[in-house]
């Protein structure tokens, strides 16, 4: 009788330590998401390098639109501060820096109203200029939307997958 009582308080200890590990592990994992709020502490170094890749990823997701009722333009903004904010860095590689920009400034163009042909040309231009630092050989804009496509569309695969679709 006494084994049976030892050995389901210790089962019961055992799943309650299981559960509340669980629950911190996705508590922990959430306070890192990149669409809870700004945080005020940056990390520093190669991890905060991640990091902010990590943060563009996520804002990409948002961006991909894949059921049509994502508010794109904010995602964009969003992003943008990110790319701003990565800029600013001094650990930044500068070729993925100049991907993610011209990637943010191809999607930008896609997703805007109206724009002078003026101003188009010239963020076709800023496109290939960065694409070309970055050591791409295609740097036509039209290259880069075709890849955006491809991202998008690989992205939107992993949410209805992921959703048990």
């Amino acid at each position: 009788m006494r084994k049976s009582v030892a050995l389901a308080v210790v089962i019961v200890g055992l799943a309650l330590g299981v559960a509340g590990g669980y629950v911190l592990a996705i508590a922990e994992s959430a306070s890192d998401s990149p669409f809870i709020g700004k945080r005020d502490t940056q990390k520093k170094g190669f991890a905060g390098v991640i990091e902010d890749f990590a943060r563009l990823g996520g804002y990409e997701s948002v961006a991909a639109n894949c059921g049509g009722t994502s508010d794109t333009r904010a995602a964009i903004e969003v992003e943008t501060q990110a790319v701003l904010d990565l800029e600013q860095r001094k650990q930044v590689d500068p070729n993925l820096l100049n991907v993610a920009q011209a990637k943010l400034l191809v999607r930008a163009m896609g997703n805007a109203e109206k724009d002078t042909s003026s101003g188009e040309q010239s963020a076709k231009q800023k496109v290939d200029s960065l694409l070309s630092s970055a050591g791409w050989v295609n740097t036509l804009p039209a290259h880069m939307q075709e890849i955006i496509k491809e991202l998008d569309h690989d992205q939107c695969g992993q949410v209805v997958l992921g959703g048990g679709q």
